[in-house]
């Protein structure tokens, strides 16, 4: 009897732990260029542990990602999205970048 309790109390917590809610916190973009042939995107994400972020650098991290992939232009029609997963005892929070690399306009 006490072998099956055990089961089941690690079963719920199996299931409690690989359940997960996810929400979109924020869209945003820029003006879209006519010119749409070159896309570019980049990720990033971080974690936090029972809703306490410990910092906000994964940010910095895309928009170095998005650059990278056009350093000889100019980047427009960014889109981003800010989303969250919540878990049972941590969440990760991701950004997701798409846009536009142009040619630098000759001078």
């Amino acid at each position: 009897m006490k072998s099956t309790s055990i089961k089941n109390i690690l079963f719920i917590l199996c299931f409690l732990a690989l359940s997960a809610c996810a929400s979109l916190k924020s869209v945003s973009i820029t003006r879209v260029p006519q010119d749409r042939s070159n896309p570019i995107s980049s990720e990033a994400w971080g974690w936090g542990f029972l809703g306490i972020y410990f910092d906000n650098d994964f940010a910095n991290e895309a928009v170095k990602k998005l650059d990278s992939q056009c350093e000889n232009g100019r980047i427009s029609g960014v889109m981003t999205k800010y989303t969250s997963k919540f878990y049972l005892l941590w969440t990760t929070r991701t950004i997701n970048a798409t846009g536009y690399c142009l040619a630098e306009r000759a001078k």
